[in-house]
């Protein structure tokens, strides 16, 4: 009995989160659309590759300097 109420209840929360996904797919689907559009940009990539070099380079000093 306990077992058939928990598992009841475990459909029901699946249930009410499929239905909220459902209901607002459209609103889900422009968001993501803004995330990738905010990755995919040229700037963000440029940025990340500065970084990434300007960490590497540091580190490369201090390996090279032993400071």
């Amino acid at each position: 009995m306990i077992r058939l109420f928990i598992i009841l209840v475990f459909l029901y929360i699946f249930g009410m989160i499929v239905y909220i996904i459902y209901y607002n797919r459209n609103v889900i689907r422009e968001q993501w659309n803004e995330l990738k559009e905010t990755f995919s940009s040229p700037n963000l990539k440029k940025n990340i590759v500065r970084g990434l070099v300007a960490i590497l380079l540091k580190f490369l000093r201090k390996r090279i300097f032993k400071i």
